[in-house]
């Protein structure tokens, strides 16, 4: 992914899993500034996220759609830790 910034997931480890539509998509492992797309589901992601459709996971990953105002306004929901899912944007958009 072009806009992964490496320098910012250093020294960090998550799972952060795609969930759109109700069917678990793929999942994305940072592991120390490296990052690895994975189809379908994890066995223990760090955080899960929903997402209604396709174009709101896709604007969230690309940067057109702010997390913090998604979540609050109901756009995509979380499984699991939400301060690891807000923190997802710091590892893509400068």
């Amino acid at each position: 992914m072009q806009a992964f910034r490496p320098e910012a997931a250093a020294g960090i480890e998550r799972v952060y899993q795609f969930q759109i539509g109700g069917e678990t998509r793929f999942h994305i492992e940072v592991r120390n500034g490296v990052l690895e797309v994975i189809p379908g589901a994890h066995s223990e992601p760090s955080v899960t996220l929903l997402f209604p459709d396709v174009d709101t996971a896709l604007a969230l990953i690309e940067g057109r759609l702010d997390p913090m105002q998604a979540f609050l306004e109901g756009g995509i929901r979380s499984d699991g830790n939400l301060i690891l899912a807000l923190q997802l944007g710091a590892l893509f958009w400068r």
